[in-house]
């Protein structure tokens, strides 16, 4: 399948999104799928859409629940730190983590 025909078929699957919405879940296809070609099966590519678009609805709620502790975080005393603090820190990194994971596909680990 062609670029140009993937991102006709997800504006028709989401007429009203933005072209950035659009052209971003476009992306999330190709990384999704095992290549461009299985892409032209159209009941596959609408699960792949269906499920992209869940995941990103669960990410987004993920970061604005960590950014809404970290801004809670951000406007306590520093000599009122806590070791719960630490954890909310961590927790940011690891939906950080995710989120990257999710819209870059899983990167081959540096050996050397």
């Amino acid at each position: 399948m062609e670029l140009n025909r993937l991102l006709d078929e997800v504006v028709a699957h989401m007429p009203d999104a933005a072209p950035a919405e659009a052209f971003r879940m476009a992306m999330l296809l190709c990384h999704s799928a095992p290549d461009l070609e299985s892409l032209a099966d159209a009941p596959l590519r609408e699960r792949l859409l269906q499920d992209l678009q869940m995941q990103l609805a669960m990410h987004e709620d993920q970061h604005a629940a960590i950014a809404s502790e970290l801004d809670s975080l951000a406007s306590t005393e520093p000599c009122q730190f806590h070791v719960n603090h630490l954890w909310t820190l961590i927790r940011a990194i690891k939906v950080q983590s995710q989120l990257l994971t999710f819209y870059l596909g899983p990167q081959p680990l540096a050996t050397s």
